[in-house]
């Protein structure tokens, strides 16, 4: 998996804002979104949670993410041969750290461990109740251990989704750009369909029109990078 440089420069630009703005006694937890099932065991394709992706660009569930003490610290299932054969590549917590320039990256299995002991020394908590993923773990863990008497310094929990969001409504250049690409591609699909839209034509042959176009300018320019 390659990230380009314009794009690891945002990811490095929002972390170090929110970690400043944490300071060194907040704690922020964000989880993955969890896969979707369809129907008989086939899921939706996979769509990570905005404010994940936004702050680590991993787009694999079972995955999550901890700001703390001015540093990032990144969960993720470890490398299995077997699953991978049949459900693709995972990057595992090793190639995670050097790809997304985590400070740390371990096995989603001890993310509960750390965020107990993050817990203990920590004044503010920030979590994301606008998620379901997310707010299925604040009511099974987090606040258990909030309220468990283990923090006595606790002051108040905030809404991650609030802090995250007045970052995200100011664009980097890059990404105006990716805006500007995708409206130049939305535009042409429509106008496509629009060129086939005729009396008596079904719904679902302008969505294949549309579809059809997407699927053909993204493959030029996946073609184009590959060159």
């Amino acid at each position: 998996m390659k990230i380009s440089k314009a794009e690891m420069n945002d990811f490095r630009i929002r972390r170090k804002k929110i970690l400043k703005h944490l300071g060194s006694s907040s704690l922020l937890i964000l989880i993955a979104s969890s896969e979707k099932e369809r129907n008989n065991g086939i899921n939706y394709p996979y769509r990570q949670n905005s404010n994940f992706h936004y702050l680590t660009g991993f787009n694999e569930p079972l995955s999550a993410v901890v700001f703390f003490k001015s540093e990032v610290h990144f969960f993720c299932r470890k490398k299995n041969k077997e699953y991978e054969q049949w459900n693709g590549k995972l990057i595992g917590p090793s190639m995670a750290k050097t790809i997304f320039e985590f400070n740390y990256a371990y096995d989603i299995s001890k993310l509960e461990e750390k965020v107990k002991i993050f817990i203990r020394s920590a004044n503010k908590v920030y979590l994301d109740y606008s998620d379901n993923d997310n707010f299925k773990y604040i009511n099974n863990f987090i606040v258990r251990n909030l309220t468990g008497g283990k923090n006595r310094s606790l002051e108040c929990i905030y809404d991650a989704n609030l802090l995250i969001s007045q970052y995200r409504q100011i664009k980097s250049s890059n990404e105006i750009k990716i805006i500007k690409k995708s409206c130049e591609i939305a535009s042409l699909a429509h106008i496509a369909a629009m060129k086939k839209c005729k009396p008596g034509i079904n719904e679902f042959d302008l969505e294949n029109e549309i579809c059809y176009t997407f699927g053909i300018i993204m493959l030029d320019i996946i073609l184009i990078h590959q060159l």
